[in-house]
């Protein structure tokens, strides 16, 4: 059975799958700087609850969880960075949830392996995130945290560029491993209808056969009343020729 595009389980589930993003940013262990030369550029998990979103949901559903989460991360967990640390984390997720969740989409309905879809949406996903960040580091970071452009240049490759390039493909790699054995799961939690045909079917006899008994119920009230009328008429009209019987007798 086909699914629209958002339906009330759906919406449930990516709601779980938000909150458990923002649980994953207070564990202890799941934030720590991956390049020494920048420690205030952190790995953390809570992508990878984004990335299943996308090979679950799709990607317009994973850039809605990614935009939640990086507002709930940029006013809590990371409330230092501001609106520069939401815009980079939806710039960066979410440019990995359209690319690798548009491909894999367009790769299961080519009926290729899921593995090797799932491998090559990640790769793409992870190319993609690193491009994408490699510019608005360009662009967007020397604005908001003053850094001169020539000493974040001199960052680039030796730090922004493979940190960007471990968590886009470590988080995307966890996400498609976690979506082989769910994914069937989550396809039979969308698909399964709530209220079946035959529930449906069920119900429409029950209200058929209550109508029905309301209408009889309805007839055999009428039918009480015109009998009770025509028992009143008969008493009435017995009274009145007692009465008229009664009257000749006393004139006799």
């Amino acid at each position: 059975m086909k699914t629209k595009l958002f339906n009330t389980r759906k919406i449930t589930g990516m709601a779980i799958l938000s909150a458990l993003s923002i649980v994953l940013l207070y564990i202890p262990g799941l934030r720590f700087p991956i390049i020494p030369l920048t420690p205030f550029l952190e790995y953390d998990a809570c992508d990878i609850p984004i990335m299943f979103t996308t090979f679950a949901y799709g990607p317009i559903s994973g850039l809605i969880v990614t935009f939640i989460v990086s507002v709930v991360q940029g006013v809590t967990v990371s409330s230092q960075s501001g609106f520069y640390g939401i815009l980079m984390h939806i710039l960066a997720t979410g440019s990995f949830s359209l690319s690798a969740g548009f491909l894999f989409a367009f790769l299961k309905k080519k009926k290729l392996n899921q593995i090797a879809s799932l491998a090559i949406s990640t790769l793409v996903g992870s190319i993609c995130w690193l491009v994408i960040m490699i510019f608005a580091n360009m662009a967007i970071t020397p604005l908001f945290m003053k850094v001169p452009f020539n000493e974040l240049m001199q960052l680039m490759l030796p730090a922004i560029i493979p940190f960007n390039l471990i968590k886009a493909s470590a988080n995307g790699v966890i996400g498609a491993i976690l979506y082989i054995p769910l994914h069937k799961s989550v396809s039979k939690y969308l698909d399964k209808q709530v209220v079946t045909d035959e529930d449906l079917a069920a119900a429409s006899q029950v209200y058929d056969s209550t109508q029905n008994g309301q209408i009889n119920n309805s007839q055999s009230f009428e039918n009480e009343q015109i009998l009770s009328n025509d028992s009143v008429s008969m008493k009435n009209d017995n009274i009145s020729n007692s009465n008229q019987d009664n009257t000749q007798n006393t004139q006799n």
